[in-house]
């Protein structure tokens, strides 16, 4: 990840659409339809992520409590 500049929660806004993100899951749920996580980045930010059913498991594996993701 050297050299890839991150955001940081404070920073995304609806301009644009993909952001370079590192952060830790702080939690996950599930529900019938989708994966549900809260993500913490490094200045202690918060935001509530949403996986979708058909992608959640390509993400299963990776999106852990305690794990820390980069989405880039």
């Amino acid at each position: 990840m050297a050299g890839v500049p991150l955001n940081f929660v404070d920073d995304l806004n609806s301009v644009r659409d993909f952001w370079d993100m590192k952060a830790r899951v702080i939690k996950v749920w599930r529900l019938n339809y989708r994966m549900d996580c809260i993500l913490l980045d490094e200045r202690g930010s918060k935001i509530h992520g949403v996986i979708k059913n058909h992608l959640i498991k390509d993400f299963e594996e990776t999106v852990k409590e305690d794990a820390v993701v980069f989405a880039v």
